[in-house]
């Protein structure tokens, strides 16, 4: 056992807060800029240099639709459908022309994480690249299990399968399954120096290559995304708003005991860590 974490809240860390109206839910970057779409049907730009929205990108989204990424010099997000699954909209950031791509994602992926050239989509079929360049469809990659969110980096997508209990790793190179592992009732899912797995009472850390189990650290309240930078760990939930875990001890070592009523994203860049509890028109930018 190691020293109980720290319990320090959102003002004694020196957190501000950047306003994004319509309630801000999920998000990406593409290195210089934060992206958060809304439940209003937008995707708020946030400058991290100014602390700011400084634009708002319209979808046109026939409804409420969970789904963000950057690249290409776009932002990938979605579009229900009357049939229940999802279009994939590209919004070119230079004009903020939208497209809409027939490609039938599940409702479930949140995180439309850009590798390979690539946005990766979750389908009924299986895991369909989009190319960044030209928005064509790749043949799905064969999962073996219903995927419900991913996480992409370089060569590998890291796919979750909640209804399964299970994470598969697809070398997207080879277009195949290249390990599985069992995670009853995963979440969320991030990749830095391991594979983490949030699961409703837990975070699992699985080794990269083969998704052998290293670890499982319990988590208090209701954890629900998780946000990675080398060893530092982050898992956003309602009760307490932020967990940090660390790599090197597989511990809980810090806990940001402010609350919230829904679960929301966490994610980390600019030297921060983004979080939104997908209310009060607010994102908080917590230091690193």
């Amino acid at each position: 056992m190691g020293p109980p974490p720290k319990a320090v809240t959102l003002s004694e860390l020196g957190a501000s807060q950047v306003s994004v109206r319509g309630a801000p839910d999920w998000m990406a970057d593409d290195g210089t800029t934060l992206y958060v779409t809304t439940d209003s049907g937008s995707v708020s730009v946030i400058d991290p240099a100014k602390s700011a929205e400084v634009r708002r990108l319209q979808l046109g989204a026939a409804g409420l639709c969970q789904g963000i990424g950057v690249g290409g010099s776009a932002v990938w997000s979605c579009s229900p459908t009357p049939a229940g699954a999802d279009d994939v909209l590209r919004v070119n950031l230079k004009s903020g022309k939208v497209q809409r791509f027939q490609v039938g994602k599940r409702t479930d992926q949140a995180h439309l994480d850009v590798a390979a050239d690539r946005v990766w989509v979750i389908t009924d079929a299986g895991l369909v690249g989009l190319n960044v360049k030209t928005a064509k469809p790749d043949p799905p990659i064969a999962l073996g299990v219903p995927g419900t969110d991913l996480a992409a980096k370089d060569d590998r997508a890291y796919v979750l399968s909640r209804g399964a209990g299970a994470v598969v790793a697809v070398d997207l190179a080879a277009r195949r399954v290249v390990a599985q592992s069992a995670v009853p009732d995963a979440r969320a899912v991030t990749v830095s120096n391991e594979v983490w797995v949030v699961t409703g009472s837990e975070l699992v850390a699985l080794d990269k290559e083969r998704l052998q189990e290293t670890a499982r650290i319990p988590i208090a309240g209701e954890p629900c995304s998780v946000a990675a930078e080398g060893d530092r760990v982050f898992v956003g939930g309602t009760s307490p708003l932020l967990t940090e875990a660390s790599g090197a001890t597989h511990q809980v070592s810090r806990v940001i005991t402010d609350t919230n009523s829904q679960c929301g994203d966490v994610h980390v860049g600019f030297g921060s860590i983004w979080v939104n509890a997908n209310e009060g028109d607010v994102v908080h930018r917590v230091p690193l």
